[in-house]
């Protein structure tokens, strides 16, 4: 699940309320749909048109304002592709240097790290987290490993901050670690902290030494820092954070996202990018130099666990990549969503080819993943053509959320006095409103709510989440009947609204 969404359903992010201006409603370049640069053969050109065509449909059908894409392949090819416009107001183009934020495809970043640790003999996979990082409030009687925490298999919940609001203080579970999966962001936020912990350097520091050193990836950053902004696309949202989505509706520039976790915190451009490709083919296959023993990339380039709420069905999940079937074949692949940028990659080592794609919008929920799904079985197309292979893609479209409509009649009176809107603090909270149903509470996306006899409320049914429902709330402060904050998985939000 991304919390993004979650709450977003319920409002937009609080945060963006601070954008200024009615915003700037376009409709993407028809005329020059994409500029390519980069190698590639004679024999390559029908294959690129085909995957520029189609990335250039994304453009329109859901009006981006840009798009970054690299691709690698046979033959020596890597191109890049860029599409729309990096700065809306001034209708500059994307450019290939230009630095996107990539999210959570920065976790396989984090995990690399995780695994040169080990190749050292500095940890093992299947320590517990708290031998390693002592002082982190980590629920009793769970044992949480790093590969736990590798694989999204440690039980915590997705985004609760390491020293939580709650009548405790400490984190929780909603499963024994290691029996199922369910996303968690704090899980790679941990993980970067060891690596910090066992470096004694901040992850910045460490992901240029360790990583982008190596591969030359020579623009890459490992903290996403206002300082740098110059050097990034414009990233916009909705300039009215409180509309309901639909494509075209007016952008403005969104606040920086200031952002250091393990969880998300790498900004690149799409040469940067081609170079991680490249290391992630030599890994899938299992060779892993210049980053670690090959032993260890073997290691590394292994699912590990089943991943049923992953976008893609019948996926895995291990080491900051989740592992899909692409023309039946099991490639990597993963997304990556910030406050004003979303990401894709795929990666077939098999084959030799990848495709990694960002553009700088966070309104709606959109995921260039086609489009790299696309371009990766084209590329495998042209890299065996023996296969006599013929990817179709998936067709664009956007269909707006069916509306929701709660019913609130016979609502009992203890659930009314809970009901309200409560705002957090953090650009990746915003708001969230709660409102009283019979029989308890519900979230304005339908996401029904539950009171536990532990004292909080969990998760009853969501047709956002796609992971086990291991949220929890918890309601305090009360003025007149009426709490005034609630603990939403364990991060501190104030009523703003009856």
């Amino acid at each position: 699940m991304d919390r993004r969404v979650f709450l977003g359903s319920s409002a937009g992010l609080g945060a963006l309320s601070a954008l200024t201006g009615e915003g700037t409603a376009f409709a993407s370049e028809t005329s020059a749909p994409y500029q390519i640069t980069g190698h590639y053969v004679p024999s390559h050109a029908a294959a690129l048109k085909r995957i520029g065509d189609y990335a250039a449909q994304h453009m329109a059908v859901h009006q981006l304002p840009g798009m970054t894409l690299a691709l690698v392949g046979p033959n020596g090819l890597d191109v890049r592709l860029t599409f729309g416009l990096s700065d809306l107001d001034r209708r500059i183009p994307v450019r290939s240097e230009q630095l996107f934020h990539i999210g959570s495809i920065s976790k396989s970043f984090t995990a690399v790290m995780i695994h040169q640790l080990a190749a050292e003999g500095r940890l093992h996979l299947d320590d517990p987290v708290n031998q390693h990082l002592q002082g982190v409030p980590l629920p009793d009687g769970a044992t949480i490993s790093l590969n736990h925490l590798l694989a999204h298999a440690s039980g915590l919940a997705e985004d609760p901050p390491i020293f939580p609001d709650t009548p405790d203080g400490k984190l929780w579970v909603g499963f024994p670690p290691g029996s199922a999966w369910s996303y968690s962001n704090l899980g790679f936020e941990l993980l970067g902290r060891v690596v910090e912990a066992k470096d004694g350097a901040p992850l910045a520091a460490c992901l240029k030494r360790r990583i982008f050193a190596p591969l030359q990836m020579t623009s890459a950053k490992g903290a996403l820092f206002p300082s740098d902004r110059a050097q990034y696309a414009i990233g916009y949202a909705q300039s009215d954070p409180d509309a309901d989505y639909a494509p075209g509706i007016p952008l403005s520039p969104a606040p920086f996202e200031v952002f250091t976790s393990g969880a998300g915190c790498v900004g690149a451009n799409a040469d940067d990018m081609a170079k991680w490709i490249g290391w992630l083919i030599g890994a899938g296959r299992g060779l892993g130099g210049p980053l670690m023993p090959d032993a260890q990339a073997v290691s590394f380039a292994k699912p590990q666990i089943a991943a049923p709420g992953w976008a893609f069905k019948n996926a895995a999940y291990g080491s900051g990549l989740a592992y899909v079937p692409l023309d039946g074949r099991m490639v990597m692949q993963h997304t990556g969503g910030m406050l004003a940028f979303h990401s894709s990659i795929h990666v077939d080592p098999k084959a030799g080819v990848g495709a990694f794609a960002s553009v700088n919008s966070g309104a709606g929920d959109y995921r260039p993943r086609l489009v790299t799904a696309f371009a990766c079985a084209m590329l495998r197309a042209l890299a065996e053509p023996e296969a006599a292979l013929n990817p179709k893609p998936a067709p664009v479209s956007w269909t707006a959320p069916p509306k929701v409509k709660l019913d609130t009649t016979d609502a009992e009176p203890e659930f009314a006095a809970l009901a309200g809107r409560y705002a957090a603090r953090g650009l990746s909270f915003g708001t969230v409103t709660l409102v009283a149903v019979k029989g308890g509470l519900a979230m304005t996306d339908g996401t029904l709510l539950e009171k536990s006899p532990h004292g909080y409320w969990t998760v009853k049914t969501s047709p956002s989440l796609d992971s086990p429902a291991i949220e929890r709330i918890w309601f305090s402060n009360p003025v007149n009947g009426r709490p005034q904050n609630i603990s939403f998985s364990g991060e501190r939000m104030e009523r703003i609204a009856p």
